[in-house]
């Protein structure tokens, strides 16, 4: 037998209004959808990187964290993963821009002030880790390993009173640490108060 022919309804005047408010309502999610910031992105863009360095992918890692630096100038992780990885490769004064860049940004920043002092320190420019340090030092005040660290580089270049007064500093957070004794000693030893250099030799 014919099949009956079912036609098609014809859309009334109720289903047009019932389409347009679920178009209306799809457009309203949708413009809710807040969009990454660039902090966010940036932050993917780090979490990428990381991903790629442990698949040994170097060079695709740093062209990734130079995208998450260049959205977000004060990413510090992002900024540090890609010191990291310059250094790695004998590209110390790439790493040391890139470190100075950053102190810019943030000061405060006593990690990357540290390794920038190590890296300026290696190429015998103490006068300049010394100033970054400087700098940082009044965000850092606390930190005993920053304190001592100052101070073998104010005994670097014969500061010895400066040395000594800081070693005090750091020794105050951390009394039984042998080489920093060490290092006060010998700064109180080339002022010659030798009663008090014997002293910190004994500790």
């Amino acid at each position: 037998p014919q099949q009956p022919i079912v036609e098609k309804p014809e859309l009334t005047e109720v289903d047009e209004e019932t389409e347009a408010e679920v178009t209306q309502a799809e457009s309203s999610v949708e413009k809710r959808i807040r969009p990454f910031s660039k902090k966010e992105r940036a932050e993917q863009l780090y979490r990428k990187a990381h991903s790629l360095l442990q698949k040994g992918q170097n060079v695709a890692a740093e062209e990734t964290l130079r995208q998450a630096l260049k959205l977000h100038h004060t990413h510090h992780n992002a900024r540090e993963a890609l010191t990291g990885l310059l250094i790695s490769e004998g590209r110390q004064i790439e790493a040391l821009e890139l470190l100075q860049q950053g102190l810019q940004l943030r000061p405060g920043a006593g990690k990357q002030a540290m390794l920038a002092a190590r890296l300026l320190m290696e190429e015998q420019r103490n006068n300049e880790a010394i100033a970054i340090l400087e700098q940082t030092l009044a965000a850092r005040p606390q930190s005993t390993d920053y304190l001592a660290f100052l101070a073998a580089l104010y005994q670097r270049v014969g500061q010895y009173q400066q040395s000594i007064q800081i070693y005090q500093r750091a020794l105050q957070g951390n009394p039984g640490k042998g080489t920093w004794l060490m290092g006060l000693a010998i700064s109180l030893e080339q002022l010659n108060d030798k009663e008090a250099a014997i002293n910190a030799y004994q500790q």
